[in-house]
């Protein structure tokens, strides 16, 4: 429900240009995305402080 209130995209670089995600996963018995970069933001300014009063 939490993911609702934010805008997830790709990470971009220095120069403004999106970071490409690609699909890599952990070796061994459990598999698991490796981790990557994202941009997470507040889809407005309501939703922020939504998430801001319920954060302790």
């Amino acid at each position: 429900m939490i993911l609702s209130v934010f805008n997830i995209s790709k990470a971009k670089n220095e120069a403004g240009d999106e970071i490409p995600v690609t699909a890599e996963f952990s070796d061994g018995f459990l598999c698991r995305p490796v981790p990557f970069k994202c941009a997470i933001s507040p889809r407005s300014p309501d939703t922020a402080r939504l998430v801001r009063d319920f954060s302790p």
